[in-house]
């Protein structure tokens, strides 16, 4: 009888981890998908905000950015994985920080937008008068801030991403 527990303990054991580390691999998986993801929407989004900022001189607009950012799992970090505490609570608070700027950076594109829409519909007296452009310049100078310390933070997120996986393999 006590080989049978024994042996049916070691199993458990053996299928526990085996269970726990195909967690871990989607927890990485969907985590490395979400920072690409908010990785080439911030790229994107900076060449837009980029252009506009050259363009407001001549008052040309370009596209409105994209004004929704995917938000990261990180609370699965935490709450599905067993990665090293040290490492996974550093790259749970660098997830926190894109979510955080992400949210930055989608009500900055909605007001961008508004005042663009505003400006169009405003004669060339009360867009000066009101100095519009200077106003939508620093919005879109803000927005440009932040989208960079988003893709700054998506790169901090992939190291420490494969900084785990260096742990774990």
């Amino acid at each position: 009888m006590l080989i049978g527990v024994a042996s049916s303990a070691i199993w458990y054991r053996l299928t526990h981890a085996e269970e726990q580390k195909q967690k871990n691999k989607q927890v990485i998986s969907m985590l490395t998908s979400a920072i690409q993801e908010t990785h080439r929407i911030a790229n994107q989004n900076l060449s837009i905000v980029k252009n506009e900022i050259k363009g407001l001189e001549k008052e040309v607009f370009t596209l409105d950015p994209q004004t929704s950012f995917i938000p990261t799992p990180a609370d699965l970090l935490l709450l599905i994985s067993n990665f090293k505490q040290d490492k996974s609570i550093e790259l749970w608070c660098s997830l926190k920080k894109i979510d955080s700027l992400s949210s930055q950076a989608e009500k900055l594109a909605q007001e961008a937008s508004q005042l663009r829409k505003a400006i169009k519909l405003e004669d060339k007296t009360h867009i000066y008068l009101f100095e519009l452009l200077p106003y939508l310049k620093h919005l879109n100078l803000l927005h440009e801030s932040i989208l960079n310390q988003i893709i700054n933070e998506s790169q901090t997120s992939e190291i420490l991403i494969d900084k785990i996986q260096h742990k774990q393999g």
